[in-house]
């Protein structure tokens, strides 16, 4: 899960503006594990919206290349610190250095054609003057006023989507009580932003004929005679002359007294965030997710028209090198799982393995890792002959929905018993009445009967 903070307290700065951020057409929420994995920024890019999850951060690909996208408010304003105290008296100045020896003239530019001569060199450097003395210790600042109150910060943790072809899913809400983890009872809105399936590609149109050649142009006029040519370059500069002798220290300045403490700071105003469906449209050809952030000027607790500062658009989108893709299957046979189970497997859509990139399709070399759900069969003991060392029972058959089988008890002997999973199972019929077995057994379906081997115990064993 992770876990980052989109807004805080956010001072009224004078650059600030509640005009919206310019809206770009292609805004679509990528993902990319490091900075590294982030494409080429260039025109196929611009515009795009990256979450980086090694950093916890937004980039967005401008045309000045990848920027991070600063979502944190600024801290309110510190109070005026305190005046400080008199300066010290300035020491006595060191004596100047000697100048350094002119530097020589540079050579003439060569003529251009009708060109001026080039510039004679620039004279040499000045030697540095000596430093001056070291400036009194200045009076202790006075306090900082006290900082403003914090504003409420906005979270979004980043969960597991369960989109078809894949996608993002975010959690949004208030950090209610400060401790900078989005609780599940601060969730103000969850987010499933779904990859668009693939359209079927169209046909291509017939080629067009080949065009006539078009006619030579007319030569060109002559060009103008050329430009000057360039000045000669500068002489160099002459070597700097030594330093001047340090001035003597200048006695140390008297302590200022303490400034007054400066008023408290103005309390932050709490940046708000409001989220709606985009239908498909301009905005997103494939619709998704409008973001709406701003400051709560007037403290009412929502966002209103006139307090968006920045709108940015979440799209549904086709596959890419790093959609993270979810595929769902049944676990293999040798785990046994025999009341059922699932393999949830996760991975980008970037070709690993031999796969094909962008495909919209988890391939088995692009999985990075999988969860097995497995369900078994318990074993339920039931004790069919209680107080005796056990009931042995035998040749276990189903029959319309019943298990059938051959065991024995104090009372009976070994007889046929049933069992239908819910009640307690039973003795069918006591074949070979009293302590005698009627002993069944080779239990054998035919014909929707049960048919078995038993004995009453005049006739012998019969069917």
């Amino acid at each position: 899960m992770i876990t980052m903070p989109l807004a805080g307290c956010i001072d009224n700065d004078e650059d600030s503006s509640d005009a919206p951020d310019a809206e770009l057409s292609d805004w679509n929420v990528h993902f990319a594990a490091t900075v590294a994995d982030l494409p080429t920024c260039d025109e196929d890019t611009n515009g795009r919206l990256y979450y980086v999850e090694a950093d916890n951060q937004f980039q967005v690909c401008k045309t000045t290349g990848w920027e991070v996208i600063a979502i944190q408010g600024t801290d309110g304003t510190d109070g005026m610190n305190g005046a400080d105290g008199a300066d010290g008296a300035v020491g006595t100045d060191g004596m100047n250095g000697a100048d350094g020896a002119d530097g020589a003239d540079g050579a003439d530019g060569l003529d251009g054609q009708d060109g001026a001569n080039g510039d004679h060199g620039n004279d040499g450097v000045d030697g540095i003057d000596g430093d001056h003395g070291d400036d009194g210790v200045d009076g202790i600042d006075g306090d900082h006023g006290d900082d403003g109150q914090d504003g409420t910060s906005i979270l979004i943790n980043a969960e597991i989507t369960n989109c078809a072809n894949g996608g993002n899913a975010f959690d949004i809400g208030e950090d209610v009580n400060g401790d900078g983890e989005l609780d599940p009872s601060e969730v103000v809105i969850s987010v499933d932003i779904c990859n668009g399936a693939d359209g079927a590609q169209g046909p291509m149109g017939p080629q067009g004929l080949q065009g006539p050649a078009g006619n030579d142009g007319v030569d060109g006029d002559h060009g103008d005679d050329g430009v000057d040519g360039d000045h000669g370059d500068d002489g160099q500069d002459g070597a700097d002359g030594q330093d001047g002798a340090d001035g003597a220290q200048g006695p140390a300045g008297n302590g200022g007294a303490d400034g007054a403490q400066g008023p408290a700071g103005n309390d932050g105003s709490t940046a708000l965030i409001a989220t709606s469906n985009e239908p498909a449209g301009n905005n997103c050809a494939n619709g998704g997710v409008k973001i709406e952030a701003g400051v709560d000027d007037n403290g009412n607790g929502q966002l209103d028209s006139n307090e968006v500062d920045s709108t940015q658009y979440i799209c549904d989108g086709g596959s890419s090198a790093t959609t993270m893709l979810t595929s769902y299957s049944t676990p293999p046979t040798h785990m046994n799982c025999d009341i059922g189970g699932s393999v949830i497997a996760h991975g980008l859509d970037n070709g690993d393995g031999s796969g094909t990139a962008a495909n919209g399709q988890l391939e088995s070399g692009e999985v990075d890792y999988s969860t097995t759900f497995c369900t078994k069969s318990t074993i339920l003991r039931i004790d069919i002959a209680p107080g005796i060392a056990g009931s042995n029972p035998e040749d276990l058959t189903v029959f319309n929905n019943k298990l059938y089988f051959r065991a024995g008890d104090a009372t009976n002997g070994f007889e046929l018993w049933n069992y239908d999973g819910t009640n307690a199972p039973s003795i069918i019929a006591d074949i070979n009445p009293g302590i005698g077995s009627g002993d069944p057994r080779y239990l054998t379906v035919f014909n929707n009967a049960l048919y078995f081997r038993a004995s009453d115990g005049t006739n012998g064993y019969e069917l």
